[in-house]
């Protein structure tokens, strides 16, 4: 069964890197990206997704505003969001999960850890 991932990440080289890793672990992924808030609400009014991650750090509408907003939308209530920063605080992760997010991640330095990092979220077992 093919899983949906949805990255929310002003970093268009982000996208490319997450997607690259995404394929890496797994072929049945499918895999759509936002750059900001605007643009990832018009894409989450139709897109389900089965996992989302979310920036922290971007201009206009921060990473804690966007899983407050995702939030907000029923029919995304349930799936779970992963703050994904390259620097997180343990304040800023907490107040990560008090505003709705799963878990937070810290982007990890190499793209062969970014693979481990998303095994362990997609395959737990």
């Amino acid at each position: 069964m093919e899983k949906r991932v949805f990255l929310l990440d002003d970093d268009n080289d982000e996208h490319e890197i997450f997607q690259s890793a995404l394929q890496r672990i797994d072929t049945l992924l499918d895999f759509k990206a936002a750059s900001d808030w605007h643009a990832a609400s018009l894409l989450l009014d139709h897109y389900q997704p089965d996992f989302i991650f979310v920036d922290l750090n971007m201009p206009k509408m921060d990473g804690f505003s966007c899983v407050a907003e995702i939030r907000k939308m029923p029919r995304l209530g349930n799936v779970p969001i992963y703050i994904y920063s390259t620097g997180i605080s343990e304040k800023d992760g907490k107040k990560a999960l008090a505003i709705g997010a799963t878990n937070y991640i810290v982007k990890p330095a190499s793209f062969l850890d970014l693979c481990k990092t998303l095994v362990k979220i997609f395959k737990p077992n």
